[in-house]
């Protein structure tokens, strides 16, 4: 689906045409919540701007984007303030996205992956020697839980990214002939960090364990 150029419109015929659909399709209930919504309350809209393809007004139209300017987006934001539109999830569109598409090309996202994975494949193999040899693993066994779960997590959105619009379709997607399941990763990876004590506790560990701070 190819986005139309927004930019072009002028800025009354752009408002209106927003501020028509924020009325028509977002669900009444769920204007102005006094909190975040969960995914399984927003999910229906999410997927709603996603067929839309205004879940990232300010990408860049190359990378499945809006492509909104300053302008455009300032009343975009306007008018989601002016109806109470909740706040989707977007943890990856407004930190992770804007990263990769600024520095890196996919082929660099695909090498750095490749290596990334190496490593933890050679982190993990010490470990399983440790436990092999009747030892147990210290503190800085930490290590292999970040790397392994944050890891998950960034080919996780890496799939998302690559399917663009079908990155937010629940269920199996055909690309090509070859059928997957977008979602479902990204889904399973998010609370991973939180396992066995999140990413936060397990750097605290390790950084006891380096300082050598008492416990």
């Amino acid at each position: 689906m190819e986005m139309p150029d927004y930019n072009r419109m002028g800025d009354e015929e752009f408002r209106a045409m927003v501020r028509e659909f924020f009325e028509t399709h977002y669900p009444a209930h769920l204007r102005f919540p006094p909190r975040r919504l969960r995914w399984h309350e927003i999910r229906d809209w999410y997927l709603t701007l996603s067929r839309k393809g205004w879940i990232a007004p300010n990408w860049p139209r190359e990378h499945g984007g809006m492509g909104l300017d300053p302008a455009k987006m300032l009343i975009f934001i306007e008018e989601i303030e002016r109806w109470g539109v909740a706040r989707a999830p977007d943890h990856g569109i407004v930190q992770v996205g804007p990263i990769l598409i600024e520095y890196g090309t996919d082929a660099q996202r695909r090498t750095q992956l490749r290596l990334d994975m190496a490593d933890l494949a050679s982190i993990y193999a010490r470990y399983v020697e440790i436990v092999k040899r009747g030892g147990t693993p210290g503190q800085d066994v930490s290590l292999l839980k970040i790397w392994a779960m944050e890891t998950w997590q960034r080919l996780a959105e890496l799939l998302v990214e690559t399917a663009h619009e079908y990155g937010c379709v629940a269920g199996e997607i055909d690309f090509g002939g070859v059928t997957v399941d977008v979602l479902g990763p990204f889904y399973y990876s998010r609370p991973a960090t939180i396992y066995g004590g999140s990413s936060e506790i397990q750097r605290n560990i390790l950084a006891k364990y380096v300082l050598k701070l008492p416990s």
